[in-house]
């Protein structure tokens, strides 16, 4: 299995497929005031990143998979970059 519960956080290891959604979903929703620990993460099914989008979990560590950190951080991060416009 891929998701770990320790007593201070919880942690994604590996491939996390969609079977993992489910149980992550629990383990965010009975332990909010753990972080998400992604850092040992590899592969991420969209179901996973769904959850924790949605329940704006607390998301620590920088996944070994360049373009989840690239693509998925900044996302689960909820930060911004705005569009740069040219004026003219």
């Amino acid at each position: 299995m891929s998701l770990e519960i320790d007593a201070d956080r919880i942690q994604l290891i590996e491939r996390c497929e969609v079977e993992e959604a489910e149980d992550l979903f629990q383990a965010v929703r009975a332990h909010p005031e753990r972080p998400v620990d992604i850092s040992h993460c590899i592969w991420m099914h969209s179901a996973v990143f769904q959850v924790l989008y949605y329940l704006e979990a607390d998301v620590v560590g920088e996944p070994a998979d360049p373009w989840l950190c690239q693509h998925i951080m900044p996302l689960l991060n909820r930060i911004d970059q705005p569009v740069q416009r040219e004026t003219g």
